[in-house]
């Protein structure tokens, strides 16, 4: 020791101990964050199920066969001719909502219902507790409606002074942006989060011939800020993915293309007979192929990513990275390259999937959900 200083004394073997108890800590770290990472986050919400329904399927009876069927937060929303009906965690009825809908649409967020009756007047925006948040009806009949992840929501409907009107809330549920079609008929519509952009499909004439056409809208200002002819053929559905890239799916096919017009990628669809457009960046389409069908799923560049032959069966459905379809070996699980991850032997008359990747099967006037 010199005087006025003191020169510390270090334990060669201490200084080992900790570095190798820091790596270890490293390690277990790195280990879990794999886990929770690999296949998607798959493992993730294997314990994300494990906790918010245990390990027991979930048997549900309802009153009557269900038009449409949806989730919200894993449990299972259905639609009817007497309205929305939600079941919670342990099938029971949580809220039933009435209305008159004799050709049901749902859409669901993680807190949000939309219905509508697709041909007729009644549409209905309710939280998980049944509470109507929408004030106002549309003026006509409804064409067709969208619900953003966020809460923005848009509809077309027809209107007493014009062909078709175009109606956007924002995510507080206000109307924020209206188009008066005059001069052609509005018919799809999907909105994006924010509700700054809506896309309509419009029908029209290209060259003395029927054509539907795309309008993409900036809902601050007036004129659409770009137009995308989408062929002689009829929409059958149109959806954002993502906050700048859009999809519309017609009879004959399906085409990707951004807010500024430009085309990013296309699809045949002739012979389709269903499909799903809420996958995260990718359709899933079911074609008639000889005596059975095949299920492909197509990105955003119109790239085929899977395929599956489901044989008698038609039933699909998306939500985020999962992928749920029937075929004679029962219900399959899968992602966006239709690799199985998981099934079971059971099939039923329709298919709900969750985002955490439960099931539901839906029959007659039951349902089930499996925990993958």
């Amino acid at each position: 020791m010199e005087r006025g200083k003191i020169i510390p004394f270090r334990h060669p073997g201490r200084e080992r101990r900790r570095v190798a108890v820091f790596l270890a800590v490293l390690a277990v770290i790195a280990l879990v964050l794999a886990f929770f990472a690999v296949d998607s986050g798959r493992n993730w919400d294997r314990v994300r199920r494990f906790f918010a329904y245990g390990s027991k399927t979930l048997q549900i009876s309802m009153d009557s066969a269900p038009g449409a069927v949806e989730e919200l937060s894993g449990n299972l929303v259905v639609a009817d001719l007497d309205g929305v009906t939600l079941y919670d965690g342990n099938g029971k009825e949580a809220f039933v909502a009435s209305a008159n809908l004799s050709s049901p649409v749902l859409q669901t967020t993680k807190s949000l219902i939309l219905a509508y009756d697709a041909g007729g007047k009644e549409l209905m925006l309710l939280d998980k507790s049944g509470a109507q948040l929408l004030t106002d009806s549309p003026p006509g009949v409804i064409f067709d409606a969208d619900l953003a992840p966020d809460g923005s929501m848009c509809y077309v409907s027809s209107a007493p002074r014009s062909k078709s009107q175009l109606q956007v809330y924002d995510r507080e549920h206000l109307p924020c942006f209206t188009v008066y079609a005059s001069t052609r008929y509005l018919t799809g519509c999907a909105v994006a989060k924010g509700a700054d952009y809506v896309c309509a499909v419009a029908l029209g004439a290209s060259e003395g011939t029927f054509a539907s056409r795309a309008l993409v809208y900036n809902t601050g200002r007036e004129e659409p800020v770009a137009e995308v002819l989408l062929g002689n053929q009829l929409i059958f559905d149109i959806n954002f993915w993502g906050d700048d890239t859009i999809c519309a799916l017609g009879e004959e096919e399906l085409i990707i293309f951004n807010l500024k017009g430009q085309i990013l990628g296309r699809y045949a669809t002739e012979g389709m007979v269903n499909y799903s457009l809420e996958g995260d960046g990718f359709a899933a389409l079911v074609f008639q192929e000889g005596a059975g069908h095949v299920l492909v799923t197509v990105d955003a560049k119109g790239r085929e990513l899977g395929r599956a032959e489901l044989g008698a069966s038609s039933q699909v459905d998306v939500r985020g990275k999962y992928v749920a379809y029937l075929t004679s070996d029962g219900l399959t699980v899968s992602g966006k390259k239709l690799e199985p991850w998981s099934g079971v032997g059971e099939t039923g008359s329709t298919l709900c999937i969750c985002a955490d990747g439960a099931a539901y099967l839906v029959g007659n006037q039951s349902a089930t959900r499996y925990l993958p």
